[in-house]
């Protein structure tokens, strides 16, 4: 046979440059996610489990218009 097809289709990248490739989405994570626990260590703990607890509903709710996702009655329930 023939040379295989890469999964993601169009990028066969080696190692090297699939780590080059990622690694500015990395530093990004990890600098919102730094900023994100700074900022709610600035609140107080009541409104930090509020917070958290809101979560599950708003990817529910967000999956609706970004994904195309109807929301069923067992994902209204689960939250």
């Amino acid at each position: 046979g023939g040379k295989k097809k890469p999964l993601l289709g169009a990028w066969d990248a080696r190692p090297r440059q699939l780590a080059l490739a990622v690694a500015p989405f990395f530093v990004l994570y990890l600098g919102a996610n730094g900023l994100y626990i700074a900022a709610l260590a600035s609140l107080s703990p009541p409104l930090v489990v509020s917070i958290f607890s809101t979560t599950p509903a708003l990817v529910a709710l967000l999956s609706v218009p970004l994904l195309g996702r109807p929301l069923r009655a067992l994902a209204v329930a689960a939250v």
